[in-house]
């Protein structure tokens, strides 16, 4: 009487079939490719992130020495025979200095700085030493002017504009007869600083722009200002 129950319970063993298993291994191996594919994104979002605040802090770290600077300067130094156009992405000029044959420290103490445009880069340089603010970095696949933190404003727009004490800018395209570099030299009051910079690599259409104006402490009028 009990054999049919024994039997029962003989054909009704645990374990899965090679179906089930197949099942598991499937859902698995998408749940594990939907993790590795958010966890690409998420990391490839993070480093994006980063790389826009790194720039925007070495950008700001540029323009506030600039800024630092040129309210120190003694005033701009007049570059011609150069033409006028030069001011557009280069400045120089001299600040006070207390150690005479240091750091580019002259024997009248005052110390030379040039901040200067080259190849998408920003460059400071004092006496015989070249320091990169901002500039290109990153894969050399990529275009430098496309690279993270390359600086690429236009034609049309300088760098520097130099402001007189009415706050009008002085025309630097070179194509006004009527503004020298001795004109520019001795009637700037103000000095606007802007850059625009790659703040993702290939993204040329949404660089990150600063614009700081600084007031010239030394500003000295003279005559025809």
């Amino acid at each position: 009487m009990t054999r049919p129950r024994e039997a029962a319970e003989q054909t009704d063993e645990g374990g899965y079939t090679i179906i089930e298993l197949m099942a598991v291994v499937l859902i698995m191996g998408i749940f594990g490719i939907a993790m590795s594919t958010s966890l690409s994104a998420f990391m490839r979002t993070t480093r994006v992130a980063d790389d826009k605040t790194s720039v925007v802090g070495d950008v700001r770290v540029a323009e506030e020495a600039i800024a630092r600077d040129l309210r120190a300067a003694n005033p701009i130094d007049d570059i011609a025979p150069a033409s006028v156009s030069t001011y557009q992405n280069s400045v120089t000029f001299s600040v006070y200095c207390s150690s005479p044959g240091t750091a580019g420290c002259g024997a009248d103490r005052l110390r030379s700085i040039t901040y200067q445009l080259v190849s998408n880069r920003l460059e400071q340089v004092t006496g015989s030493t070249t320091r990169v603010l901002v500039g290109p970095n990153g894969q050399t696949a990529v275009p430098v002017a496309q690279r993270l933190g390359a600086v690429v404003n236009a034609s049309t727009e300088p760098i520097f504009t130099y402001l007189d004490k009415s706050g009008r800018a002085f025309d630097t395209t070179g194509t006004g007869s009527s503004v020298t570099t001795r004109r520019v030299h001795d009637c700037t009051k103000s000095v606007r600083i802007h850059l625009k910079v790659i703040s993702e690599p290939r993204k040329t259409t949404t660089p990150y722009n600063l614009v700081t104006t600084v007031e010239l402490r030394n500003y000295n009028e003279v005559n025809g200002c």
